[in-house]
């Protein structure tokens, strides 16, 4: 049985998007594949007689027509520009509809005859009179970096729809505003949501629904927070969405929602059960965590989506007219992709022993594998995690998983993840399984902040970043050690962005930790409140107002406050076009952490994103796993009392 190591994931192939028709059997899955220091993006269709994908044309973002027909799929020209592309399946024609910036989210009419999609628009600069500027960059909105590459370009995201019979582009929507998930309400009318605000920090979106023919537009005012995944039902007399009311803000549980095209109303589906509906894993292979769709059923009552519980991300039905869910996949998996076949469900998912698979869901729950990746159980010694106890800051019962070593012990590694509203899952772990090949163990929890257990435990961060879910995640550590027979071995944490910032509190609070690893991290949260794409909003929530109101309250919760305190040595890792977290945190604690005459090193990716650990460029992955491997060989050999 062979050994992970760093190269095999470099070369992994991971599935990013996946496109099926309920009329036929077709299913098209996007791969992403290293090529030299960039990566390609495959489009593969399925076949059953190989049981396994076979290449069909290079491209991203496919999507069927209902039919199965035709084929709408992204192919790269250039920095940020993308063709837009159809294939006719039957006889393999193609026709180019265009160039756009950033084009995503295709949709089809059910009678095939047009499409729509979302991409970057340019808008005029405001003010009106600026003048012409050749090589200056100006920003104009608050939202100046959001959308990964930014948009300081002065682009927006707008709708544009291809009508395939008058070979015409089409513009929906215009101005100085957002707008995103569209998709056909029947063949004449669209549906799509924005956030017609002038401010740039609103989420409150509201529902779009727009006529062909005569370009009649009404808009309805959603919950009060962000709408995503919108999708209509085949009598197209309901869209579904998952939305939420921005109560908690970014800590706020989404819900399912229907919108009644006949009597114009908002309906809550499951109001009264605090679940989460989506996927909001924190996973380091590439998947695409918001790449899903949701599924109607032909019965117009029925609806297929994921549900985030504890580790798990299962597929549910959901009824609209019984107002029940129903489980259909119920193992210790992720479900990322889903799509109906004439077969039955199919959905992509990830687990501990295996990268990914596609299964195939029929009447009755009955599942089988049509395909799954070469990384997985039966040909490398991969880990699985042991579910242990431990209690949070109020005495309440959680769960946390331990990895054991492969071969002889070196360490115990804690891992953080994001957000802080994510979590982990069963997916398959990049990170996890090359620690435990090279002989660490690997610990790791969802602690207060985390979505997946209700509003109240994702509310716990509520002014309190370092509180409770330092308590918790300590608790945790400190639990697996003694349960699994651990005594004074050395220990190392890690963690990136929100788990950056956590790995930052904790050795500055802590020593009990024989080195750090901190990545795309934050030290100094009154200086990133306007310094990245994000954080200017985190005092609607987060934090106790601005941070120019309550510099104190900032400053409280940052870890430079307390560098002094620090005693363990520490890697810092960072892209420098993060957009997120900005370089410019990393800057200041390494300075802060040499001017104190704390061992700190810093390394910075050029030209890498917030993404860089799953996304960035082949030779940035590589070199990524090489510095945690060399750091913690270089300071796990001490037993910590």
């Amino acid at each position: 049985m062979q050994i992970i190591d760093y190269e095999l994931f470099v070369h992994a192939e991971i599935p990013q998007f996946m496109t099926s028709s309920r009329m036929t059997d077709d299913i098209y899955v996007q791969f992403r594949k290293a090529q030299g220091n960039a990566y390609k993006n495959i489009i593969r269709k399925y076949d059953f007689l190989k049981k396994d994908f076979v290449e069909y044309t290079e491209g991203e973002h496919p999507v069927l027509s209902p039919s199965g027909r035709f084929l709408c799929f992204c192919k790269a020209e250039g920095e940020e520009k993308h063709g837009i592309y159809i294939i006719d399946t039957e006889t393999q024609e193609e026709i180019k509809i265009g160039v756009f910036a950033r084009p995503s989210e295709i949709a089809w009419s059910p009678d095939e005859k047009r499409i729509l999609f979302s991409c970057a628009t340019k808008e005029p600069f405001s003010p009106a009179d600026l003048p012409k500027l050749q090589n200056t960059l100006w920003m104009d909105r608050l939202k100046f970096k959001t959308d990964e590459v930014g948009l300081s370009d002065g682009s927006y995201r707008h709708i544009q729809m291809y009508d395939l019979t008058e070979n015409r582009l089409f513009g929906i929507t215009e101005g100085r505003n957002d707008y995103s998930s569209p998709c056909f309400l029947g063949n004449d009318r669209i549906v799509f949501s924005g956030v017609p605000k002038e401010q740039d920090n609103s989420d409150e979106a509201y529902l779009f629904i727009y006529e062909i023919s005569s370009e009649w537009k009404k808009s309805f005012k959603g919950p009060g927070g962000p709408i995503h995944h919108l999708v209509a039902s085949p009598d197209a007399s309901k869209v579904a969405m998952l939305a939420h009311d921005n109560h908690f803000w970014e800590a706020t549980s989404f819900g399912l929602y229907l919108f009644d095209t006949e009597a114009e109303k908002w309906i809550h589906i499951l109001e009264d059960q605090d679940i989460y509906f989506g996927n909001g894993i924190d996973n380091d292979t590439g998947f695409k965590n918001q790449a899903f769709s949701l599924l109607w059923e032909n019965d117009n009552q029925n609806i297929i989506l994921p549900v985030v519980d504890d580790y798990k991300v299962n597929l549910y039905r959901v009824s609209c007219s019984t107002n029940r869910k129903e489980l259909l996949n119920g193992e210790d998996t992720v479900s990322f992709y889903m799509g109906a076949s004439c077969k039955g469900l199919l959905v992509m998912t990830s687990s501990e022993d295996c990268l990914a698979r596609l299964e195939l869901i029929v009447e009755n729950h009955v599942r089988s594998i049509l395909w799954e990746s070469e990384i997985n159980a039966r040909k490398y010694e991969l880990v699985r995690s042991q579910k242990f106890t431990y209690y949070d800051s109020k005495k309440r019962e959680r769960m946390g998983h331990y990895f054991q070593a492969v071969g002889k012990k070196k360490g115990l590694v804690l891992l953080i993840h994001g957000g802080p509203h994510y979590c982990f899952g069963y997916d398959f772990s990049f990170d996890i399984q090359l620690l435990a090949a090279n002989g660490y163990e690997v610990v790791i929890c969802n602690p207060a902040g985390s979505i997946g257990y209700g509003e109240e435990i994702s509310g716990e961060t509520y002014h309190d970043w370092g509180g409770k879910d330092f308590e918790e995640i300590m608790s945790c550590v400190n639990t697996a050690r003694t349960e699994f027979g651990m005594g004074n071995a050395p220990a190392a944490v890690m963690g990136g962005s929100y788990g950056g910032f956590m790995t930052n509190w904790i050795i500055s609070h802590s020593n009990l930790f024989s080195c750090a690893i901190s990545e795309r991290s934050t030290c100094n949260r009154y200086s990133q409140a306007g310094t990245s794409d994000c954080a200017f909003r985190y005092g609607m929530f987060e934090f106790d107002g601005l941070a120019w109101e309550h510099p104190e309250h900032y400053m409280e919760h940052s870890p430079i406050t307390y560098v002094k305190n620090i005693h363990t040595p520490v890697l810092l890792l960072h892209g420098e076009k993060d957009m997120n977290c900005s370089i410019e945190q990393s800057e200041e604690w390494f300075s802060a952490l040499k001017m104190e005459g704390k061992e700190a090193y810093f390394a910075i990716f050029p030209g890498q994103y917030h993404n860089y650990k799953d996304s960035g460029s082949p030779d940035c992955r590589r070199e990524r796993c090489q510095l945690i491997l060399w750091w913690l060989h270089r300071n796990m050999n001490e037993q910590k009392e």
